[in-house]
């Protein structure tokens, strides 16, 4: 597994929507300020936007950005990055192409390394050729060096995509970066238990698969959890059933990203349960167990803060 940690550093990079960009560089001596200030008017759209953004009016954000858009390449691309955190990655790409082609300096870079990412995620071989202009635009941008992580990445130097993905994480950091690592963390462990539904299918059929895991538990059960056993075993069947549904409306819930919080606590019991139901909550083993704490703090911290992660239907 260790070979595949860096990928995960990179899809972890990969999704900050909230890196902070980089200042536009002071433009040259000379210019005519009018040419270079957005009109009070595109201004006063962005803000009226974010406050639509802020309020819960998504689908009203992206349509002030758009009009915003067609004088303002910053529009542009704040319209990229609301596009791409609904998952709508082709006008993500389109939003993208339009800012970068009017923005330059560091916020080129962005616009670019963003356009690079998403490229990226949709399979589409300009990716290498944006994560370079990327660079080109702003060698030292957070959003450059991660599109050139990836690329990285895909030309197999594993070495070199994760001296730039912490080079990335060293200069982004931020509230942003530990909202996608929450995002990213409830993806995997709702991969873990849709999984795990999967290969407890027969279970919805028949409960033997069960019951016969319960006569080991009895046999090796302790005097603290040899009653709760007992109080159990003539509900079986309908556990296995419940056991199987729980898993799968727990993957349900954080592949999606609905309510996520509920989910994790309910999974959190019901892990919980699991180990007491084995004995090994009260064993050495436990601790060195990775369905124990690894699992159980995952559902902990995504029970805390799992409201309106990224990558969610309800953001």
């Amino acid at each position: 597994m260790k070979r595949w940690s860096w990928l995960l550093v990179l899809v972890v990079l990969a999704a900050q929507p909230a890196f902070a960009a980089d200042k536009k560089k002071d433009e040259k001596k000379g210019a005519a300020p009018a040419a270079t200030a957005a009109p009070a008017q595109v201004q006063d759209a962005v803000k009226e936007a974010e406050a639509k953004l802020a309020a819960g009016d998504a689908d009203g954000a992206v349509s002030m950005l758009e009009k915003a858009a067609e004088t303002d390449p910053r529009a542009a691309l704040r319209l990229g990055i609301l596009r791409e955190s609904r998952g709508e990655l082709d006008q993500a790409v389109d939003a993208y192409k339009a800012a970068a082609g009017k923005l330059d300096g560091a916020a080129k870079g962005e616009a670019l390394g963003r356009l690079a990412v998403v490229q990226d995620t949709r399979g589409m071989a300009e990716a290498g050729a944006s994560a370079d202009a990327a660079i080109a635009a702003d060698a030292e941008g957070v959003w450059p060096t991660i599109a050139m992580a990836y690329r990285r990445a895909h030309e197999g130097k594993a070495e070199d995509a994760v001296a730039l993905a912490n080079k990335a994480v060293a200069a982004a950091g931020g509230a942003g970066a530990q909202a996608y690592g929450l995002a990213l963390m409830r993806i995997l462990v709702g991969t873990f238990f849709l999984f795990t539904a999967i290969s407890k299918l027969g279970w919805l059929i028949s409960s033997e698969d069960l019951i016969n895991r319960f006569s080991g538990y009895l046999r090796n059960a302790s005097s603290w959890n040899r009653w709760y056993l007992d109080q159990l075993v003539p509900g079986l069947p309908i556990f296995a059933r419940l056991v199987v549904l729980g898993e799968l409306a727990t993957a349900l819930a954080f592949l999606t990203g609905f309510w996520t919080q509920l989910a994790a606590v309910l999974a959190f019991v019901l892990v919980l349960n699991y180990h007491v139901v084995t004995g090994t909550i009260l064993r050495y083993a436990f601790l060195t167990d990775p369905f124990g704490l690894p699992l159980l703090g995952a559902l902990m911290a995504l029970a805390l803060g799992g409201a309106r992660l990224p990558w969610s239907i309800q953001t």
